[in-house]
């Protein structure tokens, strides 16, 4: 299930048993302003507007410990927002701007397509990646300014998927991480620092991309202006 998926799904199943108030009081935890929250003939839309709300100000994970807590004796919705939880583990994206690096898989997918890291084929294993590991936590934990990382190996050794499930466990220590798409929304690096979180950001197959220095002079004027960590 896609993140827009749960979304919706969330909001509907908390609309049929939260009403407005609860919208707003909601919308109040993680900082929206009343006035802010959609309109619409069912709570739905107040739900949807709180909840992307929310992801944008990274306190998605916040918000869904908050309503857990409020629905605690409806186990169908507790469950619901359990499966959003996973969901958003999964495929957190920095609310817009970064990507997680994998992919939808098809449903029919080509030898060729099968190693790809992006569809997850292979279950993940930490397995003899632990050195590797504890040395990216310690680099990315110990900058206290802009930092750059270069991960190099020889080709299909898994580079590319160590990034995904690193970024992911990144963000699941409250880290605005992910991997660059090859197009950017303008001022994309002032917002992503402007969150307050520390940031990751991953740039697959850099010496693919002609814009890498600008990248790299974008996000090191971000943190400039920030302050907090941005590797």
């Amino acid at each position: 299930m896609s993140l827009d998926a749960a979304l919706a799904t969330a909001s509907s199943s908390i609309a049929n048993a939260l009403d407005a108030d609860d919208a707003v009081a909601a919308a109040a935890f993680v900082g929206l302003p009343a006035g802010r929250i959609a309109r619409g003939p069912t709570p739905v839309a107040a739900w949807r507007s709180v909840f992307v709300s929310a992801r944008r100000r990274r306190q998605l994970g916040g918000l869904i410990d908050h309503l857990v807590e409020q629905v605690k004796d409806n186990p169908d919705l507790a469950a619901v927002l359990d499966e959003l939880r996973q969901v958003v583990a999964r495929t957190d994206d920095a609310g817009g701007i970064l990507e997680t690096g994998a992919r939808q898989r098809p449903e029919h997918l080509a030898p060729s397509q099968l190693l790809d890291a992006r569809y997850e084929v292979v279950p993940w294993h930490q397995g003899g990646r632990e050195d590797v590991w504890a040395e990216l936590d310690a680099w990315a934990e110990g900058a206290e300014a802009s930092s750059v990382w270069l991960l190099h190996a020889e080709g299909g050794i898994g580079k590319t998927r160590l990034a995904i499930e690193w970024a992911r466990g990144r963000r699941g220590a409250g880290w605005c991480a992910g991997f660059v798409p090859r197009k950017l929304p303008e001022g994309w690096a002032d917002d992503l620092c402007a969150w307050g979180a520390p940031v990751l950001v991953v740039i697959d197959y850099a010496e693919s991309r002609t814009d890498l220095t600008a990248l790299l002079g974008a996000l090191r004027e971000a943190h400039a202006t920030s302050g907090g960590p941005c590797v």
